[in-house]
C-alpha cells in the first residue's frame, strides 16, 4: 500500500498515466477485486459517452434528425471512425485522454468566442492541471491554444479576439493553463527525481529520443514526422484539410474557428515530431477526434460557389466520405477488437496467470509486464525497461547487451523468464536455456509476436521452469 510501480516491493516510474494510475489503485482499494476489475471499463465507457456527447453539441453538420438516413447512418459510424469502442474495452486511459483533450480546446474556443463563464473557466483550469496527468500529449493541445492565443489577435479582422465574459483575455488564459500543465507534471517529475529516477516516466524516456545530441535529435525529430505522417493516413488527410481551411480563415480575416485550427495544427505537429503513433490508435485518437470535429464543423460553411444553390451540402457531403474513406483501418480493428481482448486473455493474462501460479513471491522476467504485474507478486525485471529503471538506465547509457541482461538476471535471481524475440531476441544472453514457447493461435491483432518464449537462466532453473509448465498447461485455453 502506498507503492506506486508494477510491484509493492518499490518505486517505479513506469506509466505515462500516473492519474488513471492512481485513480485505479484507489478504486481497487475501496471496492472487492471483483468489482473493481470493471472500473477501467466502466471509466472508459463513459469517457467515450463524453467524447460523443462533445460531438453532438459542438457541431451541426452531422446530427440524428429524423427523414434524414444518410446523415443518421454518418452519425452511428462516427464512434468507429474514432475508434471509441478499441479504446473503451481496452482498459487504458485513452477514451479520458480524448475526452480531455476535446474538452481543452473546445472550451478554450468558446472564450475567445465569449461564451464561457466564469464556472467554465474553473473546468479550463481544472483540466489543465489534471489532463497532461492523464496523457502527457495534453500538454500538446495547451501549447496549442498558447500560440491560438498569439497569433490569432493580430490575423483576425478586428485586430482582437472577441472579449469573453470572464475578464481574462484569452492570451492569459493560455498562460494560466500552461502553468497549471507544468505544475502538475512537475510535481510528478520532482517524485520521480527524489526516488533517483529520470524526470519524465520510464515509459516516455524508453520511446523517446531524449539524451540524443542536438544534430542527432533533429534528424530523429524529422525522421518520426515522416514515419508517423505516413502510418496514419485519416490523421495526416485530417491534418492537411485543416491547413487548407486556416489558410482560408486568415485570407478572409475570419477569427471565428481560428483558435481551434490553429490549436490542432500545433498540438500535432508536436505529436507527429515528438511522440508516436500506432498502438492500436490509442496514441493520435485525441486528435483524430478534434480533426473530425473541425471537419464536421467546417463541412457546413464551405462553398465550392457562392451562386450556386446546394453547393456547400455536396462539398461538405465530399469532406464526410473522404474522412471515413481515410478511417476505413479503423473499422477494419473496431471487427477486431473482440479477437484482440482475446489475443490479451490467451497470451499475456495466461502468462501471469502462469507466474502467479508457479512462481508467486519469486523473480521473474518479462518484456510485457502488465498482465504480470498485477497477477504476480514478487520481483519483477523489465527486460525493456518500463517497469525497472535499471534497465532503462543501461538503454540510454548504452550499456545494455547480452552481457548486462545475464548480470542482472542472476543479481535478481531470476527464476523464469518470458519474452518476445522481436523485442530483445538478438541480445539474448547464450547462457540462457529456451525451455518452451506459448503461440497462441488467433490472428494477432495487437501482441508483440503471437509466441512468447519462456527463457531460464541455467540448466537447473530449466529444469524447474519445464516441470512447472508441465503443471500449468493443462489450464491453458483450447489450442
Amino acid at each position: 500500500f502506498g507503492v506506486l510501480g508494477p510491484t509493492r516491493l518499490g518505486y517505479e516510474s513506469a506509466s505515462s498515466s500516473p492519474l488513471w494510475t492512481v485513480t485505479l489503485a484507489a478504486v481497487l482499494r475501496l471496492v472487492p477485486l471483483t468489482v473493481g476489475i470493471y472500473a477501467p471499463l466502466l471509466l472508459g465507457a463513459a469517457s467515450g459517452i463524453g467524447v460523443l456527447a462533445v460531438f453532438a453539441f459542438c457541431q451541426e453538420y452531422v446530427q440524428v434528425q429524423p427523414g434524414r438516413p444518410g446523415v443518421f447512418l454518418t452519425a452511428l459510424l462516427v464512434p468507429i471512425a474514432l475508434f471509441l469502442p478499441g479504446l473503451v474495452v481496452g482498459g487504458m486511459e485513452a477514451a479520458a485522454s480524448v475526452l480531455a483533450a476535446l474538452l481543452l480546446a473546445v472550451l478554450f474556443q468558446r472564450h475567445t468566442e465569449g461564451t464561457l463563464g466564469r464556472p467554465g473557466v474553473g473546468v479550463l483550469f481544472g483540466l489543465s492541471l489534471l489532463g497532461p496527468l492523464i496523457r502527457f500529449e495534453a500538454m500538446f493541445v495547451i501549447a496549442g491554444c498558447l500560440v491560438a492565443a498569439v497569433v490569432v489577435p493580430p490575423l483576425s479582422r478586428s485586430g482582437r479576439p472577441h472579449l469573453s465574459v470572464s475578464p481574462m483575455s484569452p492570451l492569459t488564459l493560455a498562460l494560466v493553463m500552461s502553468a497549471l500543465a507544468w505544475a502538475g507534471v512537475s510535481a510528478f517529475a520532482a517524485v520521480n527525481l527524489a526516488h533517483g529516477q529520470y524526470a519524465l516516466p520510464n515509459s516516455v524516456m524508453a520511446k523517446s529520443d531524449a539524451g540524443q545530441s542536438f544534430p542527432i535529435f533533429i534528424r530523429l525529430v524529422l525522421l518520426r514526422l515522416q514515419s508517423n505522417l505516413l502510418e496514419d493516413g485519416l490523421l495526416t488527410a485530417l491534418l492537411g484539410f485543416v491547413i487548407y481551411r486556416l489558410v482560408h480563415l486568415v485570407r478572409a480575416r475570419l477569427c471565428t474557428e481560428l483558435p481551434l485550427v490553429v490549436t490542432f495544427v500545433v498540438a500535432t505537429l508536436l505529436h507527429e515530431m515528438l511522440a508516436d503513433t500506432g498502438g492500436f490508435f490509442r496514441y493520435q485518437a485525441y486528435l483524430v477526434a478534434l480533426g473530425l470535429l473541425l471537419a464536421f464543423r467546417s463541412a457546413g460553411q464551405i462553398r465550392l460557389d457562392n451562386n450556386r444553390a446546394g453547393s456547400w451540402q455536396m462539398m461538405g457531403a465530399i469532406v464526410v466520405m473522404a474522412a471515413f474513406a481515410f478511417a476505413l483501418p479503423r473499422f477494419y480493428f473496431t471487427a477486431m477488437t473482440p479477437v484482440a481482448m482475446q489475443n490479451i486473455y490467451q497470451q499475456q493474462a495466461q502468462v501471469g496467470a502462469f507466474f502467479a501460479s508457479q512462481y508467486q513471491g519469486r523473480a521473474v522476467a518479462c518484456d510485457d509486464i502488465g498482465e504480470v504485474s498485477f497477477q504476480h507478486q514478487g520481483r519483477l525485471l523489465d527486460v525493456r525497461g518500463l517497469g525497472s529503471f535499471q534497465v532503462l538506465k543501461a538503454l540510454k547509457e548504452r550499456r545494455y547487451g547480452k552481457d548486462f541482461l545475464e548480470s542482472e538476471a542472476r543479481k535478481e535471481d531470476v527464476r523464469a523468464i518470458c519474452i518476445h524475440a522481436p523485442i530483445i531476441g538478438p541480445v539474448v544472453p547464450s547462457s540462457w536455456v529456451m525451455v518452451a514457447e506459448l503461440t497462441e493461435p488467433s490472428t494477432n491483432i495487437v501482441m508483440i509476436s503471437p509466441t512468447a518464449i519462456f527463457y531460464a537462466i541455467d540448466d537447473v532453473t530449466a529444469a524447474e521452469l519445464r516441470r512447472k509448465l508441465e503443471m500449468f498447461e493443462p489450464r491453458l485455453p483450447r489450442g
